[in-house]
């Protein structure tokens, strides 16, 4: 796993890790507040927009109601500034209550990260990645994680709720900008995460061998976890036994440019 997806990160940040152990040692009364902040997280997750273009069948923040309410970029800037200067922020991933390309100034968080030496990522539907938008986003951004959950139009449809020709677009999205990275010589990792499901089990040869196919990075399985709090419960008990030959069979996908990650 190249990628470090399916493990922890405290090697790539010995130093911190080194802080929170000690931390962790104090009586509380003996823990002063820098050695507080030292400990403070290097990664923060961001949620710039709770609405979504999709409704999928699993998902876990439903109970929250896809709200249309939008993160004001100087709000962010602030506590940006804060997290950076006083708090040791590293690196931002924009995902969280809804699909954070909804937010039509999106460029500007990116920037505003940028300016302040921290670096972007996101998890996205894609679907909303049109190529008009390549040059505001794609060079601020280390890693693009796409959520794709189905290997064929029928069954993507059906699981993401998606509009009829949602499928098409993303596709159509991710082989071009794949093409513009390459084109533009960026270090930006692209690649597609996907919930196991009864539902799309089926699929998932054809959704990496098209995922290798036009030249992202990744492929990453992961089982499904139940919110204790969402709406949706038809997932609820699946019984995964039944499906861990699927990682043999998917690694065949597996080479020097191309990687199936299957978490169990």
């Amino acid at each position: 796993d190249k990628f470090k997806i399916d493990n922890h990160k405290a090697h790539l940040h010995v130093e911190r890790a080194l802080i929170v152990k000690k931390f962790n040692s104090l009586k509380p009364h003996h823990a002063d507040l820098q050695a507080f902040k030292d400990m403070l997280p290097i990664y923060m997750e961001v949620s710039p927009v709770g609405a979504c273009n999709h409704r999928c069948t699993f998902c876990s923040v439903d109970y929250i109601g896809y709200k249309s309410i939008f993160l004001d970029p100087d709000v962010y800037s602030q506590s940006i500034a804060d997290a950076k200067g006083h708090l040791g922020l590293k690196s931002v991933m924009f995902a969280g209550e809804g699909e954070p390309l909804l937010h039509k100034e999106i460029d500007k968080f990116l920037k505003i990260n940028h300016s302040s030496q921290i670096e972007s990522s996101f998890t996205t539907n894609g679907v909303l990645l049109s190529p008009n938008r390549f040059d505001d986003i794609l060079p601020y951004t280390k890693w693009l994680k796409i959520s794709c959950n189905a290997g064929t139009p029928e069954a993507y449809k059906s699981i993401h709720n998606a509009g009829p020709d949602d499928f098409r677009k993303l596709w159509d999205n991710l082989e071009k900008a794949v093409s513009y990275v390459k084109n533009n010589k960026l270090e930006t990792t692209i690649g597609i995460q996907t919930l196991l499901l009864p539902e799309n089990s089926n699929t998932l040869h054809q959704l990496a061998s098209r995922a290798k196919s036009i030249g992202l990075s990744y492929l990453v399985i992961k089982p499904y976890s139940q919110h204790l709090s969402s709406n949706n419960t038809q997932h609820s008990n699946i019984d995964y036994s039944s499906y861990l030959d699927l990682q043999k069979d998917l690694e065949v996908y597996s080479d020097e440019s191309f990687e199936v990650v299957f978490r169990i």
